[in-house]
């Protein structure tokens, strides 16, 4: 059987006060309908799981309208991840951003037994504030589309496919065979 629990007019309807120690809700299914007014969950618990989403047998989905956003983010605001989702290709983004951190791993992408696979249909870009360091333990190539300097993990280095080699220097330059 149906249990429906109207508020008179436009009241607020609450279960439980701030002195119960929980509120149970079991069902095969929660449906949580808010119209335009949304939907806030607040936690005033300190643990590191203050919120804790947990699907035991399948995915969990956050989607968003276009022109919205889906934001991770701490309280202040400064260590985010923004999904941008949009109808206008140029203002559809993905941004993720460590404004405090100083730790040289502050934002840090790890493949522990895979690959990292990029690409990007334009471009990509690279600035550091400081250096760049590519390790690889075995050989390292890149390629522009023409040539390609492949340092083979060995000690050899080839430079193949180029139509013009520029060896230029503001000091001395040494070619040692």
């Amino acid at each position: 059987a149906n249990i429906n629990v109207i508020p008179n007019g436009s009241g607020t309807l609450t279960l439980g006060q701030d002195t119960n120690t929980k509120v149970d809700v079991n069902a095969l299914a929660i449906e949580l309908d808010a119209g335009t007014g949304g939907i806030n969950l607040f936690s005033e618990n300190t643990g590191t799981q203050s919120i804790d989403l947990n699907s035991t047998a399948g995915g969990v989905r956050i989607r968003a309208a276009d022109e919205s956003q889906i934001q991770l983010s701490n309280a202040g605001q400064d260590t985010y991840l923004k999904i941008n989702p949009s109808a206008t290709a140029a203002s559809e983004k993905i941004k993720l951003v460590n404004a405090s951190g100083t730790a040289a791993d502050a934002i840090k992408l790890q493949a522990t037994s895979g690959g990292i696979d990029v690409d990007a249909g334009t471009k990509v870009a690279i600035d550091a504030g400081t250096t760049i360091a590519l390790t690889s333990t075995d050989a390292l190539t890149l390629t522009d589309g023409i040539s390609t300097l492949s340092l083979g993990g060995t000690g050899a280095t080839s430079i193949s496919g180029a139509t013009t080699l520029s060896l230029d220097s503001t000091g001395n330059l040494a070619i040692n065979s």
